[in-house]
């Protein structure tokens, strides 16, 4: 999941990875509480620089209602834009 975040949030890159991310990679299993971060042998911030902008991400595009009635009203599916 790590490595499609890394890809998801390249700004050259323009694959849409979002719904695999949601229904493939597990996004939604993990709970946050920062276990992988613990034990992580290259002390990597995994939690805050990979899966919780990713999780972000699934939720701005399948359950914000923003983006869901402008979907409807227009029926584009775009790149969200790199979180900051």
């Amino acid at each position: 999941m790590i490595r499609v975040a890394s890809l998801e949030m390249h700004p050259l890159d323009t694959e849409d990875r979002i719904p695999e991310i949601k229904k493939e990679y597990g996004s939604g299993m993990c709970n946050i509480t920062r276990c992988c971060t613990d034990v992580c042998p290259e002390h990597i911030n995994i939690t805050d620089n990979g899966i919780i902008p990713i999780k972000e991400r699934v939720v701005d595009r399948y359950y914000d209602p923003v983006t869901i009635i402008g979907r409807k009203l227009f029926g584009k599916k775009q790149k969200l834009p790199p979180h900051k």
